[in-house]
């Protein structure tokens, strides 16, 4: 599938933003620009917020877009909200624009409905008993939930990338 969306879910610090920061690493060794709502270091990246995202600029063609925490933007309980359509209608764009997409989410209900419905695959990250190490399995949702491949994630050599206690906001344009 070209230009899928994944949804990268597990419990409190099974990986999910260590290893959508791997992805951004390997992505940018690909040549593509990378998109975040969280803060990269020695990865070259451009912080978006919902508000740019939404209108689709020319400059998100051909990248990455790496959402954390994608229901601090867009609860499924707003499903009416501004935010969750907007998601919805750039989820849509996607193969047109070369966006590949990845967003974080503990519970994927949490994530709006219209969001989910488009979603392709899961990467289900969970801890294991060696500290650093995340077994991954990658999900295809239209697929029977047929599990395409599985793996162990070592997750140290990128915990200098990121900050695992950054807390994801809501800038304040992305709430008009």
């Amino acid at each position: 599938m070209l230009y899928p969306i994944t949804a990268i879910i597990g419990d409190r610090g099974a990986g999910k933003t260590c290893i959508m920061t791997a992805l951004a690493e390997a992505y940018h060794k690909e040549g593509k620009r990378i998109f975040t709502n969280y803060h990269l270091f020695h990865i070259p990246y451009t912080k978006i917020t919902l508000e740019e995202m939404i209108k689709l600029p020319d400059h998100l063609n051909n990248s990455v877009v790496l959402i954390d925490e994608i229901h601090v933007w867009a609860d499924a309980y707003d499903f009416m909200g501004k935010p969750a359509r907007a998601l919805a209608t750039f989820a849509t764009q996607l193969r047109k624009r070369k966006v590949n997409f990845y967003y974080t989410t503990q519970i994927f209900t949490q994530a709006p409905l219209r969001l989910r419905r488009q979603t392709n695959y899961f990467m289900a990250m969970q801890n294991t008993a060696k500290q650093g190490q995340f077994k991954t399995q990658i999900i295809d949702r239209f697929n029977s939930n047929t599990i395409v491949n599985e793996f162990y994630f070592d997750g140290r050599p990128f915990y200098e990338k990121y900050d695992t206690d950054e807390v994801i906001v809501v800038d304040e344009k992305d709430e008009n």
